[in-house]
């Protein structure tokens, strides 16, 4: 886990790897009341709804992805392969 600031807003984050996935994601330091992240050592899962109260009575503390929060996070986010379907092909292919 790695702890410092958004480039954008300067919000307090961490990277964190995801449990089952191992894909890392900028998480908030701030605890949030209605977070759905719960960070466990240098991992993190998202707690489903009907489980976060269960889980903040429990004593633990539940965050939110920054993305969720950050004005910026669309300068962050991967952009996703052209579809095929809209490529024009070639005049070595012929339409008939």
């Amino acid at each position: 886990m790695r702890i410092g600031n958004c480039e954008c807003c300067g919000a307090a984050i961490m990277m964190v790897c995801h449990a089952k996935t191992g894909k890392k994601a900028p998480i908030e330091v701030q605890p949030s009341e209605d977070g759905n992240i719960l960070v466990t050592g240098n991992t993190y899962e998202v707690v489903p709804k009907e489980e976060r109260e269960k889980v903040r009575r429990r004593g633990f503390i539940l965050r939110k992805n920054h993305f969720a929060t950050c004005a910026h996070a669309k300068l962050f986010a991967k952009k996703k392969p052209p579809s095929l379907a809209n490529v024009v092909h070639g005049p070595w292919r012929s339409s008939r």
